[in-house]
C-alpha cells in the first residue's frame, strides 16, 4: 500500500524491517526499487529483463501458495453472490507506477543504494542461511539488481559481487547463471 502511495521511504522501512508478521515485503519493494532506481522501462532490452519479470510478478514470490479457495470461489461464484472487482494484477499497477512517477537522478541513486542493500540483507539470508530451496530466487535478485545498474548506466556488476561472496555455493552459483542467461544480459 506505501508503494501506491508513493509512499516509498516508509515502504522501504517496512522492507527493511525485516518483521516476520509482514511476511516478505522484500519480494514486492525490491522490484519497485530496482525500475524506479534505474528507469530502466526505457532501455532497449527491458521488455526481456529478469527485473520486469519480477516486478509484473510482484507479491508472487516463486512458490509462494496461492489461495485456491478464494480463486475458485472468484472464477465460478455461487449464484447471487458478490463478486470481487475485476483489478488490474498488482505487478502491473506498480510497472505503471514507476513508468509514471518521475524522479531525479539523486532520487534514483537513493533508490538502488536502498534496493543494494536490501538484497544484501536478502541473499544473505536466504544463501547465508543455506535456504537452498530460495537460490533461484535470490539469483533473481542479484540478476535484477545487476541490470537495474546497467540500466541506470553503470555496469552489470552485482551479479559479480554475489557469485563472489558466497565462493562455496555451488548451487546458487547455477541458479545465478540461469537466472543470467533468462535475464536482458546473458552474457
Amino acid at each position: 500500500m506505501l508503494l501506491l502511495a508513493d509512499q516509498v521511504p516508509a515502504a522501504v522501512t517496512v522492507a527493511e524491517a525485516h518483521a516476520e508478521s509482514w511476511g516478505d515485503p522484500a519480494g514486492l519493494v525490491l522490484p519497485y526499487l530496482y525500475a524506479a532506481g534505474s528507469a530502466g522501462w526505457g532501455h532497449p532490452r527491458w521488455k526481456e529483463s529478469m527485473l520486469r519479470t519480477l516486478l509484473t510478478r510482484s507479491g508472487q514470490r516463486p512458490g509462494s501458495a496461492v489461495d485456491l479457495s478464494r480463486e475458485l470461489d472468484r472464477h465460478f461464484p455461487e449464484p447471487g453472490a458478490p463478486t470481487d472487482p475485476v483489478l488490474p494484477p498488482l505487478g502491473t499497477v506498480l510497472v505503471e507506477l514507476a513508468e509514471t512517477r518521475t524522479t531525479t537522478t539523486p532520487q534514483r541513486a537513493t533508490l538502488l543504494n536502498s534496493a543494494r542493500t536490501l538484497t544484501n540483507w536478502q541473499l544473505d539470508k536466504i544463501v547465508g542461511g543455506t535456504q537452498r530451496s530460495g537460490y533461484g530466487y535470490a539469483a533473481q535478485l542479484a540478476v535484477a539488481l545487476s541490470e537495474a545498474q546497467v540500466f541506470a548506466g553503470g555496469a552489470f556488476g552485482y551479479w559479480s559481487q554475489a557469485r563472489g561472496q558466497y565462493p562455496r555455493h555451488s548451487a546458487f552459483h547455477q541458479e545465478l547463471d540461469k537466472a543470467r542467461k533468462a535475464g536482458a544480459f546473458p552474457t
